[in-house]
């Protein structure tokens, strides 16, 4: 399966994006969480109608964006999210930590805290990224979060090192084989290569070669996305909207 993400800036928006989405034909997408003033939960609602809930949806859920205040705030956002999630039908959630993440309350705090709406079948993501220079430390994170029994999928962290990628699939594949894996893959275009160039994303790691050229960047996808399907994962396209 191939999930697109999608960024809505503009609430006036999301009519001009679920056309967009029908017109590909694409069949799963992620709303990101990068702009605080637009409801996700609020847009999830409104493209369901538009795309006649024939497209899969998942949020993304960042607690850096919504509960800064202190822990008590960020438990209370947290909340109040996965209730208002679970009264719209709407289970799928990729839930990450932010930049910088905040000191008192992690993404293993909030699926610790996920598991009292257990019962209401929620299906809650994590990332994971293969390609930070500590690769243990990395690892017992995620097995931190997988032990808390609610992840139901591995979004790994964008990044061309083909060598880190096929480590960091291999260790999922052989300690978690039942959960669904996700390779990124960047939406390459000029003003986006030159934006990672002058400014790069924390965590994100791309070779000068992949900046350099959306060509260039494009042959490299290909193999990531051979090292992903030779490996049973699913595409992430990151970018794309």
């Amino acid at each position: 399966m191939i999930t697109y993400e999608i960024t809505i800036k503009n609430i006036l928006d999301v009519e001009k994006v679920a056309n967009k989405i029908q017109e590909k034909g694409i069949k799963s997408i992620s709303l990101t969480n990068k702009v605080k003033d637009i409801d996700n939960l609020f847009v999830v609602k409104n493209l369901i109608k538009l795309l006649n809930g024939q497209v899969k949806i998942q949020t993304v859920y960042s607690i850096r964006v919504n509960g800064t205040k202190s822990k008590n705030y960020a438990i209370q956002v947290w909340d109040d999210y996965l209730r208002r999630s679970i009264s719209h039908n709407h289970k799928n959630i990729l839930v990450v930590s932010g930049v910088p993440k905040m000191k008192n309350f992690s993404s293993v705090d909030a699926l610790n805290y996920a598991v009292k709406y257990k019962e209401f079948g929620l299906n809650l993501s994590v990332a994971f990224n293969p390609f930070e220079e500590d690769f243990e430390t990395e690892v017992e994170h995620l097995k931190n979060k997988v032990s808390t029994g609610m992840v139901s999928g591995i979004f790994f962290q964008l990044g061309d090192n083909y060598l880190l990628l096929k480590k960091g699939l291999a260790f999922c594949k052989k300690n978690f084989p039942d959960i669904p894996r996700f390779v990124s893959v960047l939406y390459p275009t000029d003003q986006l290569l030159h934006i990672l160039k002058i400014r790069p994303w924390r965590g994100v790691k791309f070779s000068n070669t992949f900046l350099s050229d959306p060509t260039k960047a494009a042959k490299i996808n290909d193999q990531i996305i051979r090292i992903a399907e030779k490996n049973s994962a699913n595409i992430y396209i990151s970018g794309y909207v």
